[in-house]
């Protein structure tokens, strides 16, 4: 459930400014993506973003914001720089040895 004030929307799972400086929305195409993915899809030590899930067909060319979610599993150290993730996402990496990066 999402409430519109000021500007600013609040979720269940965080706080996000919706709009830049200039008025104009700060993110226009928001996708989400499972860890489960991105360990059938990187190799071991891999720097996961936007650009390389895009490259590799996982999320829609026009996304600018992306949610990690924690479902399946994850047997990879990998760096994921998303700017969004669950607290079993960012669990799920940091125990297997990776980094979760928060991009705004």
């Amino acid at each position: 459930m999402e409430l519109m004030i000021k500007q600013r929307v609040f979720s269940w799972s965080d706080t996000y400014d919706v709009y830049d400086e200039s008025g104009e929305p700060r993110y226009k195409s928001k996708t989400i993506i499972n860890v489960d993915t991105l360990s059938e899809n990187f190799e071991n030590y891999a720097h996961v973003n936007l650009e390389t899930m895009k490259e590799k067909g996982l999320i829609p060319q026009k996304t600018d914001f992306v949610k990690v979610l924690g479902r399946g599993m994850l047997d990879k150290h990998l760096i994921v720089e998303a700017q969004d993730f669950s607290a079993d996402a960012v669990k799920m990496i940091v125990l297997t040895g990776g980094h979760a990066i928060h991009k705004k």
